[in-house]
């Protein structure tokens, strides 16, 4: 499977909880999603970091991606309505990793190079 599609640096790729799909994040600061069958074919672009997209996580319901940047930023995606849905700046800091919680509510943890 070859998954071309970024015009950077692909820093960061996971499955969703169901396997049918995968994001992606880069140094392009987008995410992109394929499928992961058939033509593995790239059927959505998720924009809004200023910086590179350094990881990339679903939730466990598969509808949401949390993200974390170099812009100093987390981000939840909506992905059935393809848009950001919330956006959290209190980093002073490039955001290093983000980990949604597995069960239980929709909680998240982040770490950045804040002093």
């Amino acid at each position: 499977m070859q998954l071309v599609g970024h015009g950077g640096d692909v820093l960061s790729m996971r499955f969703s909880p169901d396997g049918a799909s995968i994001a992606s994040g880069s140094f392009d600061r987008t995410i992109l999603l394929w499928r992961t069958y058939d033509e593995c074919e790239n059927y959505m672009m998720l924009r809004g970091h200023k910086n590179a997209v350094l990881e990339v996580h679903w939730f466990t319901s598969a509808d949401h991606i949390l993200s974390c940047s170099a812009d100093k930023s987390v981000r939840c995606w909506d992905v059935e309505a393809e848009m950001q849905v919330k956006r959290l700046t209190e980093h002073i800091g490039i955001v290093n990793s983000c980990c949604p919680l597995q069960r239980g509510p929709p909680l998240f943890v982040s770490d950045s190079d804040d002093s």
